[in-house]
């Protein structure tokens, strides 16, 4: 056994079976030993995310158990981090995880109603005018820009979530008045005839 697996054993044989009430050290320790580890690095995990973020530790020998808090979500714009519950066999120093749930971080942005933003751009686009949301390729064409309807920003699924719903209430209004979608954001005047025929 390398010398980190030892020390961390030596610290885990004092301990008493239950919930380990100081922290600190327990997490030197198995952030040294954890490249030893096998399945420790699953979901791209590595020791030194342990210090000073492991919660709930438990020591059920020759099992540990821990809670701890991943931000991988966060830099895509998440709001929330991942809560993973790991196991620690001690015998085989195997580690498996299980998700535990999430933790919210900072303030959700608040939900838009994109129901008033489509009317808005159905009204502009039935009656021809110009705006910065809109780019008119003649009279009866025109594409929606959709990053300056609702700009990218926040949540990578919550901004692809707003799209898809304003892109699905532009259709429903936008049809019987005679635009079609032809292309992804763009619409085409035809007479209702002319496309329900085809």
């Amino acid at each position: 056994m390398n010398r980190e697996r030892q020390e961390m054993k030596a610290l885990l044989q004092q301990l008493p079976a239950g919930p380990v009430a100081q922290t600190s050290q327990l997490e030197s320790a198995l952030a040294s030993c954890w490249h030893t580890i096998l399945g420790g690095d699953t979901g791209g995990m590595d020791g030194y995310k342990l210090r000073h973020r492991m919660e709930q530790p438990r020591w059920e020998p020759p099992i540990l158990k821990f809670r701890v808090e991943r931000h991988g979500s966060t830099v895509c714009g998440s709001t929330r981090a991942e809560i993973q519950q790991w196991e620690i066999d001690t015998n085989r120093w195997t580690a498996s995880f299980t998700e535990a749930g999430h933790r919210q971080l900072k303030k959700m942005a608040p939900r838009v109603d994109v129901r008033p933003l489509a009317a808005e751009v159905c009204e502009l686009i039935l009656k021809g005018k110009p705006d910065h949301r809109l780019k008119w390729t003649g009279t009866n064409r025109v594409q929606v820009l959709i990053g300056k309807v609702i700009p990218d920003e926040g949540f990578k699924a919550t901004v692809t979530g707003r799209r898809k719903r304003l892109k699905n209430l532009l259709k429903v209004m936008l049809e019987p008045a005679g635009w079609f979608c032809v292309a992804p954001n763009k619409y085409e005047r035809r007479s209702l005839k002319q496309d329900t025929t085809r």
